[in-house]
């Protein structure tokens, strides 16, 4: 087999390496530097069974040329790609064309009478390569086998068996560059789902960092009230009686020197769910405090977030573990909670997650139920989520916001879920998770 050279775009395909085109000249060029982009060239012997049909197959390339650019410049229509699988190579590798032209050579018009033409064809891609293949990733969890048969998920995790992650075993990750995960989560009953977290850990010891946090596990005091659904069967309530404005602190949590050495400073994502919605005109604020057994002094203190008096699942913000770090052994500390409301109420905690470090994507379905077996894909190849519905139908119903979370060659990962339903957040539920991605590489 002789190398095979393509421009592909939709379901066009140019072959630049075929009986009728023959492909004289042609080096794949890696990038240099901080460059996100390569620009090579293609020299092509063009022939066809007429003149018109010659004309029309330069005019083609030309074409594809302007729809990448029209790519680039609306975000909107297919994507173009440079496609090469190299003489012996069972895969074959593409990269996204952002820009380029085709030549005719000094002397195409003297051979055109004998319908063919010597052009240059030059392009600006990507500077890299990923497979034309989509893989899939076998995943696991505690106890369950690795598989690419689908895993179940649950919406919360508070033991072995009710777990809201997968993992990923770095050796099975092939290529030499991190990729973006193409995850599908498929319904195992109809829901009326809307706000998806999607978060990845690989560079902070993924199997022993601990994400999630019950509510009842607080040191600051309230009431724990037992609650069959509720992450653990418990959820802390605290409740005041007088305006309050960030006075005391109403959640803490003890984060243990060990934790904060897996963090090594990362910013983590924290998501609260709340086993009733909280009430309303409620502001909350994160601190980290020196030290876990008596949180006086303030290492970091963000922002205020207004909670949302109609929903179940919050993102609190995001906040740095530990605060500063550089090197050396990190001390225990304590992630705080504090509150400012006006008048009499309470807020039922259940638990939070410090989701990440290496990423989170959230998106959200704009109305409509998923049914049973209905699909949410987050293509993170594409940059798009849309559900597949059963009847196997693309409905681009999902807002979506951040970049995807990316698996990484050679590094274990772990991915957890979480998601909402409007008002309320049902943690019985699940989804079946499967994974794929396109191996990256510089090179082919």
């Amino acid at each position: 087999m002789a190398h095979a050279l393509s421009l592909v775009i939709g379901s066009t395909t140019i072959s630049l390496s075929t009986s009728t085109n023959t492909l004289t000249d042609y080096v794949p060029r890696t990038p240099s530097g901080d460059t996100l982009t390569v620009t090579e060239s293609a020299t092509v012997w063009m022939t066809a069974a007429s003149k018109t049909a010659l004309q029309t197959a330069v005019q083609a390339v030309e074409d594809f040329f302007g729809q990448c650019r029209r790519r680039q410049a609306t975000e909107t229509g297919n994507r173009g790609y440079v496609k090469l699988q190299v003489d012996g190579d069972g895969t074959a590798y593409r990269s996204e064309v952002l820009d380029g032209r085709i030549v005719l050579g000094e002397d195409a018009l003297r051979h055109w009478a004998n319908v063919g033409a010597a052009v240059l064809i030059t392009w600006t891609r990507r500077f890299f390569w990923e497979s034309d293949n989509l893989t899939s990733i076998l995943i696991k969890r505690t106890g369950i086998a690795k598989t690419n048969a689908g895993l179940t998920l649950y919406n919360h995790h508070d033991s072995t068996t009710h777990e809201n992650f997968f993992d990923i075993e770095g050796a099975d990750i092939v290529g030499s560059l991190p990729a973006p995960l193409y995850l599908s989560f498929k319904a195992t009953a109809a829901m009326s789902s809307r706000r998806f977290y999607v978060s990845g850990n690989v560079f902070h010891t993924p199997a022993s960092f601990t994400a999630i946090y019950e509510g009842e596990s607080s040191t600051a005091g309230g009431s724990v009230q037992a609650d069959a659904p509720s992450s653990n069967g418990n959820f802390m309530r605290v409740t005041w009686t007088v305006s309050i404005a960030h006075s005391s602190l109403a959640y803490v949590w003890a984060v243990s020197a060990a934790q904060l050495a897996y963090a090594k400073g990362a910013w983590v994502r924290v998501l609260a769910r709340f086993a009733n919605t909280p009430p309303a005109n409620c502001y909350a604020k994160l601190h980290v405090k020196f030290d876990a057994a008596a949180p006086i002094t303030s290492l970091y203190e963000g922002p205020e977030t207004l909670l949302d008096s109609n929903r179940g699942l919050q993102d609190l913000g995001s906040v740095q573990l530990p605060p500063g770090y550089v090197t050396g052994s990190p001390t225990a500390l304590a992630l705080v909670l504090t509150l400012r409301h006006t008048g009499t109420s309470q807020l039922d905690l259940d638990f939070i997650q410090l989701s990440g470090p290496d990423g989170v994507h959230r998106f959200d379905q704009q109305g409509y139920q998923l049914e049973i077996d209905d699909v949410v894909i987050d293509d993170g190849i594409n940059e798009s989520v849309y559900l597949l519905t059963t009847g196997g139908n693309s409905q681009h119903i999902v807002a979506n916001y951040g970049p995807p979370v990316f698996v990484w060659p050679g590094r274990d990962m772990r991915v957890r879920l979480l998601f909402d339903e409007g008002s309320g957040m049902v943690i019985s539920r699940t989804m079946t998770a499967f994974a794929s991605y396109r191996p990256r590489r510089l090179t082919v």
